[in-house]
């Protein structure tokens, strides 16, 4: 599996999570915190993350498939990855045990392998 491999994988991933996000914002942070959203605001809040992460992913295949590059693209997405586990680290006290740990360990490696991929994709 070489490095073009992987980010189809990481953007399918990506395209796929955010899509689930996007349509299922309810059962998605349910998953993801362990508590049952019933505002509006934590909705919208989801959906937007899942907007956010269907355009990496499709942005990430898109490049792939025209051979533009990658690169700007894996880096957006390790930005956002750092993000998400910066807000896991501020909502510290607010998840249980596993599920933080669980979390931030997934959104740090996310960030991890997109930056490596980065710097050898292009």
């Amino acid at each position: 599996m070489d490095e073009k491999d992987l980010v189809r994988m990481l953007g399918f991933g990506r395209a796929a999570l955010g899509t689930l996000s996007f349509l299922a914002p309810k059962r998605t942070a349910r998953f993801w915190t362990g508590e049952s959203p019933e505002m509006a605001v934590s909705h919208m809040a989801v959906r937007g993350m899942g907007a956010r992460d269907v355009a990496l992913g499709l942005g990430m295949l898109i490049a792939l498939e025209n051979d533009g590059p990658v690169r700007g693209w894996l880096e957006a997405s390790a930005l956002a990855d750092a993000g998400d586990a910066a807000s896991t680290i501020l909502s510290w006290k607010r998840f249980g045990s596993v599920r933080k740990v669980g979390w931030l360990a997934i959104e740090l490696a996310a960030a991890y392998y997109a930056m490596q991929l980065a710097d050898s994709i292009d």
